[in-house]
């Protein structure tokens, strides 16, 4: 155990001390707002409110895969790099592929959790900025079928009262969600880089496994409750899975599980190419 919190100290740093964390935290906070950057400098504070709750409720697929790929930024490809400069043996041997493959799935999921996290975090306060610190009803300036969308979906009683609270608590709850969803595919290109170490298919293996997977759940015709794109985005207002804490317990178990997921493959693809040399 001391070995793999010694190992998961030295992750951490390499993690969240590098400059590609910093960008990927921007990179999501400019992600966010790009989409109505001429809007808000032509019309100015009334584009708050509208511009908040369009970015929560909505679904864009190109931006979608852009906040996956800005995720991976921080640690996803950190196996390539101790593969290419040859430290992956000699790390393997001071602490075992077990204690190396977890401590990297983890500081990999928490640096993308944490950049996917801090940008749309600066987001909100941003959009708090510009609309004068007010909170409006999700009705605001949208269309009825996304306002009824706010209101049908998991975290929706939030907003039955439409006071101040349930509103903020809503909306954290939506960036929370939506950051386990990055940080869960950040620990999966992680494991892609174990089978094929290169650093631009670590970086685009988010984009290709979407299509993959979710073409082969379509084709077998899994439950939506099981797709991470429809668990993860919350354009709906969260997957409903009984009530508030149900359906966040729900969303947060089942990245948590696919993480594991990913580590443990991971791990076992390291052990194999130890054993071959």
């Amino acid at each position: 155990m001391k070995t793999f919190f010694g190992c998961l100290r030295e992750d951490l740093h390499r993690a969240f001390g590098s400059w590609m964390f910093l960008l990927a935290a921007v990179g999501t906070c400019v992600a966010c707002i790009l989409p109505y950057w001429e809007a808000v400098f032509t019309q100015g504070p009334v584009w708050g409110g509208y511009i908040l709750w369009h970015q929560v409720l909505t679904f864009d697929p190109f931006y979608n895969f852009l906040f996956l790929v800005l995720a991976c930024l921080p640690y996803s490809a950190a196996f390539c790099s101790d593969w290419d400069n040859r430290y992956i043996r000699s790390l393997c041997i001071r602490t075992g592929p077990s204690v190396y493959g977890a401590s990297k799935t983890l500081a990999c999921a928490l640096a993308g959790w944490s950049a996917s996290f801090l940008g749309r975090a600066g987001y909100f306060a941003l959009c708090m900025l510009l609309s004068g610190g007010h909170m409006e009803h999700p009705e605001y300036g949208l269309s009825s079928a996304q306002s009824d969308a706010a209101l049908s979906g998991g975290f929706s009683p939030l907003l039955s009262n439409g006071e101040i609270p349930g509103i903020l608590l809503y909306i954290l709850l939506i960036i929370l969600v939506q950051s386990l969803y990055a940080g869960c595919f950040a620990a999966m290109s992680l494991m892609v880089s174990s089978f094929l170490p290169n650093i631009f298919v670590t970086l685009a293996s988010p984009v290709i496994l979407i299509f993959v997977t979710d073409g082969i759940m379509t084709l077998l015709n899994f439950p939506l409750y099981l797709y991470p794109e429809v668990v993860g985005n919350c354009q709906m207002g969260g997957l409903a899975m009984g009530g508030v804490g149900t359906s966040f317990l729900y969303a947060a178990a089942f990245f948590a599980a696919l993480t594991a997921l990913f580590g443990c493959l991971f791990t076992w693809k390291i052990g194999r190419r130890l054993d071959r040399g």
